[in-house]
């Protein structure tokens, strides 16, 4: 998967928030500081994403198909892994159940250096 970089408290605040979709083999990944149980939320979401929570080279948790939410809805879900994590990988919805992945599973992560 190639994945946008979130490094900033602002890039991961805003995410994916107001675009159309998400192109199959593309996410962004949301790196943090340290180990903890990072929350993803839905605001201005236009599609589904599965999120994939990884720590120390292993997927730690995965959630599927995380619902868009209604318009004005007054209080959004707040999505967190059950196990810390340091990445958090969105990516278009369907992806982990095609792609076989589920928590335990190793993973190489590999920046290109921008």
């Amino acid at each position: 998967i190639r994945a946008e970089v979130a490094r900033t408290d602002r890039d991961r605040t805003r995410g994916l928030s107001g675009r159309a979709s998400l192109p199959d083999g593309t996410g962004m990944l949301f790196v943090f500081d340290h180990l903890d149980y990072p929350e993803i939320w839905m605001k201005d979401m236009r599609f589904s994403i599965d999120l994939i929570w990884i720590a120390g080279g292993e997927i730690v948790d995965i959630a599927e198909r995380l619902p868009i939410p209604k318009s004005g809805e007054a209080y959004l879900p707040i999505f967190r892994p059950s196990t810390p994590a340091l990445l958090v990988l969105e990516v278009p919805a369907g992806t982990i159940a095609r792609g076989g992945i589920r928590a335990g599973q190793r993973v190489e992560v590999a920046f290109d250096g921008s």
